[in-house]
């Protein structure tokens, strides 16, 4: 997946890595997400959806904005574009 300045890539493992730019944490992959199906990046900001549906979002903002609403738990997609989030429940 790649935001303005900076790539995701996902391995065999289901581990997430990343390069590129890192001016607002969007590269520094927080401890945590493992079995991860899909990612998806956007201008300064990452996401990272395991296969149980736990979505991670980190790196610009992602505390504020960029964060799901709290009461959807299960996720069956994500999608990012430059300061955006598009996300598919399953209900």
């Amino acid at each position: 997946a790649c935001g303005s300045s900076h790539t995701l890539g996902l391995r065999a493992d289901g581990t997430v890595i990343a390069w590129g730019s890192n001016h607002s944490g969007e590269s520094t992959v927080p401890p945590g997400p493992g079995n991860v199906v899909k990612i998806a990046a956007g201008s300064s900001h990452s996401l990272a959806l395991e296969a149980d549906g736990t979505l991670h979002v980190w790196g610009w903002r992602a505390t504020i904005e960029n964060q799901p609403p709290p009461d959807v738990t299960h996720w069956a997609g994500v999608a990012a574009d430059g300061f955006n989030v598009g996300l598919l429940t399953n209900g």
